[in-house]
Formats: C-alpha cells, structure tokens, sequence
C-alpha cells in the first residue's frame, strides 16, 4: 500500500530560510521567490522615485505622501507574516502610517504600489500579485514594463481593477493618482542611450526568456511556485478583469496602524 504524500502550506520559516540573493514572498501558503532586481531594473526604479520628488533626490517631497522601495509588507490575518509581499515601490498617504524609516517590515496596506515587470515576473505580478493587491484593497497599482515602454495605470473600482491610463515612450502623462506630469521617455532608457520602440507599433520588443530554475530546497514539504513566463501585456482593452479578483475587501489586521484603522476594527 502506497503512502499519501502530504504537501504541507510554506510558512514564515521558510521566508526566512531563503537565500539572500533571492527575493522571497508568501501567499496563500506558497514559497515565491525571484532574483534581486537587476541593475536596468534598479536604475528604472530610481527613475521613478526622482519623478515622483520632482526631480529631487527624496520621495519624500512628493506632498501627502510617503513612499519607499522595496518594503517587505506582512499584512496576513489574524498572523501578518502569512502573507508576505514585497512591491518594487509602495506608497502610502502619509495621515496613514507613522515614521516607517526604521521599520524591518510594513503592517498597513499600501494606497498604491508599483511593479516594474520582466520576463521572469510579470506572470507572477499581472495574475498572483494584483489579485492579492485588489483582494486587500490596494486603490492605485502601476505596472511598468521597461522592455516595451510602457505604463499601465489601475485603479481599484468595486473589488476589481480598472485600466485607467496608459503611456509609451513618447507621450507626457500627468499621472494618477499622483497629478504629476511625467515624459515617460526619461523612464525608458536602452543600453545604447535610445529607447524602446512606441508600444502601439509593430516594433514592440519581444520579451525573451524563462524563468531560472534556480531555487531554493524549501523545508520539508514546503509548498513553492517559480514557473515560466510568456504573459501578453493586456494592452488594446480598458479593463482588465484578472480570474478570482472579486474579492469583497476585507479589514485586515495590522501592527503599524492609523487611528482610522483601529476604528474600522472597532465596526
């Protein structure tokens, strides 16, 4: 008699347990983890915090606003580390949340994030991490694609994401929800100093290659997700419905809190 093999959920343990030049991040019980940004991907995402500061060097002076790189959120419930996230760049208004500066790990769910995709996570970013974004009630969501210069803007309306705006490489978008006018081309740069053919031409770059199958050996029987990527970018439609989106957002628990969510607890 054969015996069941039982796959247990991947844990907070396994989070930490990950090596260091990967990425990790838990949902629904399953271990993801990706390589560290590289550096095109780091520069883009430099590029953005300075738009966004207005040409300065911290986000910091983007009024009403805090917004940071790279923060690991634990926002799971009733445990916040079941349910670890880690955006490109996140964004709360700043009434909101308390001085984070020194924080290890972020409790209160963002107003916006935002993802700068590649081959190896777009998949990952367009289905897995937006689901989870509209499901905590995330209200703004920026997808950036460097490989064909474009910006996807959505924004959450009733439980679902809405496209809301879009920029190539040659347009000047004054960009929601923030109100600041960007040239986008400034975002976009190539290796030779040009950029990135207008993504509503047949010069779109072609997205190339899968997934690494490099991974971490999770602890016993832990669950893990890295698969391969070949995703379409959503563009030609103005609204993007991912399956199992719906969610009616819930209130979720948090260790760094603003008074108004303590008072929403209280409900």
């Amino acid at each position: 008699m054969s015996a069941r093999l039982t796959v247990r959920p991947a844990t907070w343990e396994d989070v930490l347990a990950a090596p260091p030049h990967r990425t990790a991040e838990l949902i629904d019980g399953e271990l993801y983890t990706q390589s560290r940004p590289r550096v095109r991907h780091a520069s883009l995402s430099k590029r953005i915090l300075r738009t966004l500061a207005h040409g300065d060097d911290d986000p910091e002076d983007l009024p009403g606003w805090v917004i940071e790189a790279e923060v690991e959120l634990h926002l799971g419930q009733p445990d916040p580390r079941s349910l670890v996230l880690v955006p490109d760049i996140s964004g709360w208004r700043s009434e909101r949340v308390p001085d984070i500066e020194d924080a290890v790990a972020v409790e209160i769910v963002p107003d916006w994030v935002c993802e700068i995709l590649s081959p190896e996570t777009e998949r990952h970013d367009r289905l897995v991490k937006m689901d989870r974004y509209a499901s905590l009630g995330v209200g703004w969501a920026w997808l950036v694609n460097p490989a064909e210069g474009l910006l996807e803007v959505y924004e959450l309306q009733g439980g679902m994401w809405v496209r809301v705006q879009t920029g190539g490489p040659e347009d000047e978008v004054e960009v929601l929800p923030f109100g600041v006018k960007v040239r986008l081309g400034g975002w976009f740069r190539t290796k030779g100093g040009g950029r990135p053919r207008d993504h509503h031409g047949a010069g779109t770059a072609k997205r190339r290659g899968r997934r690494h199958a490099e991974r971490r050996a999770p602890a016993a029987g832990a669950r893990q997700r890295e698969g391969d990527v070949d995703l379409p970018s959503g563009r030609g439609c103005d609204e993007l419905r991912v399956v199992g989106l719906a969610f009616h957002v819930p209130r979720w628990g948090r260790s760094l809190r603003s008074p108004a969510c303590h008072a929403m607890e209280g409900t």
